[in-house]
């Protein structure tokens, strides 16, 4: 059956068949592993420590993203070229190599716009809660943990709290935030 499938095949034909098939095949299982919630943060420029911001973008267009399209489109476009409009070698690849191209400066482009939306929202360190006052949402033993609620850019933060003092801190006592003890846990201090 595979011989029948690579009947007529030119060295050329086969090449542009192993890109399309291999592309294809790695982009389905990047997309599963992504809809499974694995897999989608990997790319070249993540093991780069770029400062320059035109540097960084020319590593965005290699990402694995933008490489899967590049090798997806660039077979499946050389073997139509080849295969379907019998065009030769040469101008196959050069077509090939655009539509790839191009492929992957769509991707890189499209990443970068989606990295422009992200939410302020979600660039949240817990420095930012130092000096800032709270409630308590669950009560704080002398020397245990508890929870505060803090508003932090209208969001609000629901963190562990450790209490800065020796005694307990109640529920809905209002605190301020005075340390940080961990991203997820700050020391805070009874007011009033």
């Amino acid at each position: 059956m595979v011989a029948n499938l690579l009947d007529g095949f030119t060295g050329t034909d086969l090449a542009f068949a192993v890109f399309a098939f291999a592309g294809t095949l790695f982009f389905l299982l990047r997309s599963g592993l992504m809809l499974l919630g694995g897999g989608g943060h990997h790319d070249l420029s993540s093991t780069h420590a770029v400062s320059h911001h035109q540097s960084d973008d020319v590593f965005q267009l290699l990402s694995v993203h933008s490489l899967t399209a590049f090798f997806m489109m660039f077979g499946w476009s050389g073997l139509a070229c080849s295969r379907q409009y019998e065009m030769s070698a040469l101008p196959s690849v050069v077509l090939a190599l655009g539509v790839g191209g191009l492929s992957m400066l769509g991707i890189a482009l499209l990443f970068r716009y989606a990295r422009g939306m992200a939410s302020p929202g979600e660039q949240y360190n817990a420095g930012m809660t130092v000096g800032q006052t709270g409630t308590v949402y669950q009560r704080i033993p002398a020397g245990g943990r508890g929870k505060v609620e803090v508003f932090i850019g209208g969001v609000r933060r629901e963190l562990e709290a450790l209490a800065d003092g020796a005694e307990d801190v109640e529920s809905f006592a209002k605190v301020q935030v005075v340390r940080v003890v961990d991203p997820a846990t700050v020391g805070v201090k009874k007011l009033g």
